[in-house]
């Protein structure tokens, strides 16, 4: 059951990003195509439509998506697709094949980028200077480094 809402709440929040930033919008409009999330064992799912900017989402088991992301539980699905993402159990679940993704990359790349951008796009980073550039920081061994 909480696997079902936390899709229906990705489907939401998508459009939602896209209603408030205009980048997100243009980035809906780059590629056209299918894609699923489900359980492995085809229990439960959801997928996305993504067509000339627009997405579109159902419950269910899509007959032919264009990409797949599967999780060999709904729990484990449930719980990687909850914020915060936690990457280490996400690299884990990956390596023992309990969640996959299948499809061209160009597509499976694009769309774990975009659903990574719901929670950054934005987002502004650095300090602005007096004299109109932009200071970042990065953390080395030894402390932060100004770029």
């Amino acid at each position: 059951m909480k696997f079902s809402i936390v899709l229906f709440g990705l489907a939401q929040m998508l459009r939602h990003t896209a209603r408030r930033h205009a980048a997100f919008r243009e980035r809906l409009k780059q590629k056209n195509f299918i894609a699923q999330i489900k359980v492995m064992d085809d229990s439960d799912g959801r997928y996305f439509i993504f067509r000339g900017g627009k997405i579109r989402s159902r419950r269910g088991i899509h007959s032919k998506p264009d990409m797949t992301l599967a999780f060999k539980t709904a729990e484990l699905g449930a719980r990687l697709l909850t914020p915060p993402v936690d990457f280490a159990e996400q690299i884990h679940a990956q390596k023992n094949f309990s969640l996959t993704m299948e499809g061209p990359d160009e597509i499976t790349y694009w769309f774990a980028q975009t659903i990574m951008q719901t929670q950054t796009v934005g987002l502004t980073f650095g300090t602005a200077m007096q004299d109109g550039s932009t200071r970042y920081t990065a953390m080395t061994n030894n402390g932060p480094l100004f770029v």
